[in-house]
Order: structure tokens, then sequence, then C-alpha cells
């Protein structure tokens, strides 16, 4: 593990070692990469100390090799964190800083946003996979940005987590009722808000995954594609770019379905 580091490992139970001691390795391995478990369906497993112990999944020892290595690239997808967009929005400078000394090294791509009024042009800018929040800034409140977003079709499955001081139960239902995922109190600590922010969007990408994704062929549905395709056009008309749009016909494309 020192020498490769692998971002997956995938972890047999029937190792020669025994049970014990392999999900002592599960602990050690589950620090800093993501688990799949190889489990036997003749002999039990307790799936909840599996998770206990930062097991991210199982694949049944029956999987053909193939069907396995799709579980490790399916995993891949929702755990890579590399790429990810984040906008956090606070109207405290010091407070942003320390958000982005939070998430430092977590391999995200973190913009901010200091002015309310500046929300929706760096929203429109930057495409985040992530929104944060905070409650409390002038002229405008973060739940009402947050109802404002949940209103927009374009970003009303966006992920929003709340950073905020507030901790009476009034205030923690307003955030939920205006639409919110999650929320972290301030002052955050760096592990929990990378873990908030990775495990919220895991689950988008699973659901997001299964919306989109066409079952048999592995493709984008239409849905999907008119959703990129207009992306694309808003990308390449910002930055004052020609979008080129390649259509291949596939002769006897039954033959590959």
């Amino acid at each position: 593990l020192a020498m490769r580091s692998p971002a997956i490992v995938l972890l047999d139970l029937s190792l020669s070692g025994g049970v014990e001691a392999t999900l002592r390795l599960l602990s050690e391995a589950a620090q800093d990469r993501a688990v799949l478990v190889v489990t036997d369906p003749r002999q039990s497993v307790d799936r909840v100390e599996v998770a206990r112990r930062g097991g991210r999944g199982f694949v049944p020892r029956s999987l053909t090799a193939a069907a396995t290595i799709d579980a490790v690239v399916s995993l891949r997808q929702r755990v890579r964190p590399i790429g990810t967009r984040i906008l956090a929005l606070d109207d405290d400078p010091l407070m942003l800083a320390a958000i982005g000394v939070a998430v430092d090294g977590a391999g995200f791509d973190l913009k901010t946003c200091g002015d309310p009024q500046q929300f929706w042009e760096q929203l429109e800018e930057h495409e985040p996979d992530l929104v944060m929040l905070d409650f409390d800034m002038p002229g405008i409140t973060g739940p009402e940005l947050c109802r404002a977003l949940r209103n927009d079709e374009r970003w009303q499955g966006t992920p929003v987590l709340f950073l905020t001081s507030r901790s009476s139960a009034a205030s923690i239902h307003e955030i939920f009722d205006a639409g919110a995922d999650d929320y972290v109190h301030k002052p955050c600590v760096g592990p929990e808000l990378v873990a908030r922010i990775g495990n919220r969007l895991e689950r988008v990408r699973l659901y997001r995954h299964l919306a989109d994704v066409d079952a048999l062929t592995g493709t984008f549905n239409r849905r999907k594609s008119v959703e990129d395709i207009e992306r694309l056009l808003r990308m390449a008309a910002r930055a004052q770019q020609p979008l080129t749009l390649c259509v291949l016909d596939i002769d006897h494309f039954k033959s590959i379905n």
C-alpha cells in the first residue's frame, strides 16, 4: 500500500489470516483510500462492522472478473474528488481563508465569493458541483439563496452545504426547510468538512448515475445529453470559442447492444 498508493483496494475477507486480521487490514487501508470487500455467500458477514471499519461496498465472489472491474470503476467515479468544483459564499474573508485551509490537499477546485450580490455571476461562471453557504450575510440570508437555487431548474439538484455558527433547533429547521443537504458548525474542522463534502458528492453522483446513464449501453440518456450539450454551448459562448459537435452513425448498432 505504501509503495503503490492505490486509489481503491479490493479486499477478500477470506484471507488465510482470518476475518479479524482482514478487518484490521481493512481499517488500515480505508484510512487513505476506498476499499471494496469481496464476500463469499457461504460465509456470514457482519456488514455493519465492515462499514464501521471503512468498507465502501461489497462484491460477491461469484461475480465475473469483468463485472468486478465494473464495480471498482463505478466506485472510483463516485469517490474521486479530483476536479470537483466548489463555490463557497461567505461575507467574512477570514472564514473563506479558513475554508481554503480546511480543504487544502483534498483535490477540490475551490472558488470563493465574499459578496452575495456576485453569487449568481460566480455560479454561472464556475458551474460548481457543490455550493457552500453562510447563514447570515448582509442583504440576504443563506436560506433565501438556497430557496432561490432550489427554484432554478439548472441548480435545483446541486448539493448545498451550510457553514454556520447557529445551533438552535429553529435555525437548523430553517436550513433544511430551505432545501439544504447538510450543515457544519463554525469553526469548521478540516477532516470533518472534507468528509461531509465527500459523502454528499458520492451520494449525488450515485443518484445521478442511476438517473443519467442508460443501463444497457453505459452511455448518457437523452435528457443528460441535452443538458451537457447546453452546458458546453454556454461555456463556448462565455469563452467566445467555437463548439464542434460530431455525430456518428453506427451501422448494425443492435449487434453492439
